[in-house]
């Protein structure tokens, strides 16, 4: 009994250490979708979405979608801020959107509805300043899928450019 109580710790461990290395690479390339090749989680329920929020970045990976170089600070010069997440286990017709904020206020959003079935699905959102201003101050996003939200927003900063330092 024993054995098998840690042999299950072990696979729970596991499920985890996927999850977060999702939560590393995951992202998408231009073009909004990636379906990436990784098997679905250890322990996932094949039937059960399951969503991991990978974070805000200025770029994504064109070869295999997954986020680069994750922070939360940006300049107010950057060109293009990514929100991103993971999705296991989504069906096609799922309504992702996404809500940016400054300073408390909803300055953007946007939606897609995913095409096709997917056990893994990187799926990013997107700003720039040919949609809104980039100003200094606090920003966050909040992700949603059929309307409900995704966790809490992930919050971030941008600086001005002179001020700027590492994220």
């Amino acid at each position: 009994m024993t054995a098998q109580a840690v042999g299950t710790k072990i696979a729970e461990i596991q499920a985890v250490n996927s999850v977060l290395l999702a939560t590393v690479r995951a992202g998408d390339p231009a073009g909004g979708v990636v379906v990436d090749t990784i098997a679905t989680p250890v322990g996932l329920d094949p039937n059960r979405r399951w969503f991991v929020k990978t974070g805000t970045s200025e770029s994504v990976s064109e070869v295999d979608g997954c986020v680069e170089d994750p922070h939360i600070t940006f300049s107010v010069d950057t060109q293009q801020i990514f929100a991103t997440v993971r999705a296991f286990n989504i069906q096609s017709g799922t309504l992702m959107s996404v809500q940016w904020y400054y300073e408390g206020n909803e300055v953007w959003q946007d939606s897609w509805t995913v095409p096709q079935n997917s056990a893994d699905l990187c799926i990013w959102f997107d700003i720039q300043p040919s949609y809104l201003e980039f100003k200094p101050g606090n920003w966050s996003v909040r992700l949603f899928a059929d309307g409900f939200q995704l966790e809490d927003p992930m919050a971030f900063a941008m600086t001005e450019s002179d001020a700027m330092s590492a994220g």
